[in-house]
């Protein structure tokens, strides 16, 4: 279930002092002309989503950020998979970028295909990335 997901991110003691739960502004220098963003707390989308606030007082926003790489898996034969992961933007990405972290939750893996039934190069591709999307969009789903 990712709202278990998210409430075992967010409820985790080693990530405590680190999480982010209101936007912040940060500038190049003292005459605070340059904005600087380097984190998801320091952009424009979440000063504009944390407007809620305002309406619901005490709220917050917890961005859901869903990754996925492919993967070889040696120990199958040098099969690939794409593995699909879970964090949570009030993680700053100097924790979660750190695999050691543990900060991303492994929600599944999508399913590969090597398409032996397309033989045609420039339809494989389209098909290939069809085949992807659709299957990104059933996690979405289990998302909302």
């Amino acid at each position: 279930d990712i709202i278990d997901c998210v409430k075992a991110l967010l409820g985790d003691p080693n990530f405590a002092p680190y999480l982010v739960f209101e936007p912040e502004k940060h500038y190049t220098d003292d005459s605070e002309k340059t904005r600087m963003y380097h984190d998801m707390h320091t952009g424009k989308w979440w000063w504009e989503k944390q407007q809620l606030e305002v309406k619901i007082p005490g709220s917050t926003i917890v961005p859901i950020i869903i990754s996925t790489d492919k993967t070889q898996l040696t120990l199958f034969r040098n099969k690939t998979a794409y593995p699909v992961y879970l964090t949570i933007g009030n993680i700053p990405k100097e924790i979660h970028q750190k695999p050691s972290a543990r900060a991303y939750v492994l929600l599944g893996y999508l399913p590969t295909t090597h398409l032996e039934g397309v033989t045609n190069g420039l339809t494989r591709i389209p098909v290939a990335a069809n085949f992807f999307r659709v299957k990104l969009s059933d996690v979405q789903v289990a998302i909302e």
